[in-house]
Formats: C-alpha cells, sequence, structure tokens
C-alpha cells in the first residue's frame, strides 16, 4: 500500500518556501522547466555522473519532472540562488515512504558558476531540515558514484555516512568506479 498525502497536507507542503543563508528552495513549478534547464541536462559536464541519458527534447524534460511533481511520493524543490534570483539547480525528495519514515535524495546544480562554492552542500542541508522537521522522516539515503568527489564531500560534510558499495559498477576511461551508498538518520542531522 503506497502512502498518498492528503491535499491538504500536499498543500501545505507545495507552498513551502525553504529560506537559507545564500539560497532559498521552493517548489519546482512548470513555468521553471526552461530552455536553461534542457541546457544543464544536454551539458556533459553537468551530467556527467547521472546514470539517464540525456533528453532528446524539452518536452523530455517537461513530461520527466510533471511525472515527479504530480507522483505524490517525491518533492522537487528549485534551487534558487539570492543574489540573482536565479535558478541554479534542482533537489528532490524521492519514493517517500510514510510508513516507514524514508525517502531517497538527488541534486543537480545545473549553474556551473555555482559550483564548488558550498551551495550543493547548502541546499542539501535545507532539504534534511525539511525532511527530517516538516515531513517527519527519519532516515535519508542516495548514492553516489566514488568519482564524483565534489557531491561526495558535499554530502559528508552534510552529515551523510557511507554504508555500502557495489565494487566496480561504473565504467570509466581509467578502470571500473564503484557506487557509494550514503545515509543519514534523523538524530544524526541534529549533531551534524
Amino acid at each position: 500500500m503506497s502512502w498518498a498525502p492528503s491535499s491538504e497536507s500536499l498543500n501545505e507542503m507545495e507552498d513551502k518556501k525553504i529560506e537559507g543563508r545564500r539560497i532559498y528552495l521552493r517548489p519546482l513549478s512548470k513555468s521553471d522547466i526552461t530552455d536553461k534547464v534542457y541546457n544543464w541536462l544536454k551539458n556533459r559536464e553537468v551530467v556527467k555522473f547521472i546514470e539517464s541519458a540525456p533528453p532528446k527534447s524539452l518536452k523530455d524534460v517537461a513530461d520527466y519532472y510533471e511525472n515527479i511533481i504530480n507522483s505524490g511520493s517525491n518533492k522537487i524543490f528549485a534551487i534558487i540562488a539570492k543574489d540573482r534570483s536565479a535558478h541554479i539547480g534542482n533537489i528532490k525528495l524521492g519514493n517517500i515512504n510514510r510508513k516507514h519514515a524514508f525517502a531517497d535524495m538527488g541534486i543537480l546544480i545545473g549553474d556551473k558558476s555555482y559550483w564548488g562554492k558550498g551551495y550543493c552542500q547548502e541546499a542539501v542541508r535545507l532539504l534534511l531540515g525539511h525532511a527530517f522537521g516538516a515531513l517527519k522522516l527519519q532516515k535519508i539515503f542516495l548514492a553516489v558514484n566514488e568519482d564524483n568527489i565534489a557531491a561526495l564531500k558535499a554530502y559528508l560534510n552534510a552529515g551523510f555516512n557511507i554504508e555500502g558499495r557495489i565494487k566496480r559498477l561504473y565504467h570509466r576511461s581509467r578502470g571500473r568506479a564503484d557506487r557509494l551508498y550514503l545515509g543519514i538518520l534523523k538524530e544524526e542531522f541534529k549533531k551534524s
């Protein structure tokens, strides 16, 4: 049996703006799915560690995000940089399981001018605060390619722990790379 939020709780979550120091998260809307987002997903450097194939059209991107937005078990937020009021990426809580109080997480900082400056870590911490607070989840987890050093550093700095590994899963030019599984419990987040 899958959990579906009541329309009241869904509306409360969708109207929620999550404020940070340099960014805020707000629910992703159809109007956010523009050529800019499509170009992020077509940029090899931006999607280097994403496992899915690049979209063939803006309509593919819009359909993908619309499915997430309408799923009832996923929450996706636009990451907005306060300095320029710019949409710089997206962050998602996926497969939210209310019975067992867990979800997975994914993030994409598409605007490369914001890379390496702590925006990913800030977005992750804001989403974790929302997940453990407003949504009352107990565990968040994710998977990352071991070569994605910047993301791995951001996740570890946000309080995630490496909980598992699948050896030699990903192909790379100099051999194979491992997939790392990271997780964080509500009580670990409070300590970090």
